[in-house]
């Protein structure tokens, strides 16, 4: 009776936005030392979909991706993986 069926699952686990910085504006700028650059700025983990009654199945410390004894399917000691946002530069000289 413990065992769940049917569980549906939907998981965003990364939203990126990336802007390529035009080679005309970076020749004007940076003296051609600079041949290509983007901005970008991402977010991990924002939502999860699911009909499921436990614990995020990602944060779940048991199993082997994260360290645990190989991921028996408890539900026990597990804590949700934070929501992060980071950006960045890319440069190519």
């Amino acid at each position: 009776d413990w065992i769940e069926k049917h569980v549906n699952y939907l998981r965003c686990q990364e939203i990126r936005l990336n802007y390529n910085v035009p080679s005309s504006w970076l020749k004007n700028v940076s003296r051609n030392l600079i041949s290509q650059a983007n901005v970008w700025v991402a977010a991990n983990d924002m939502f999860v979909l699911t009909n499921y009654s436990g614990i995020d199945a990602v944060g779940n410390t048991t199993s082997a991706a994260l360290g645990g004894t190989g991921g028996e399917g408890y539900d026990t000691w597990s804590i949700p993986n934070p929501r992060t946002v980071s950006f960045g530069i890319a440069l190519t000289f």
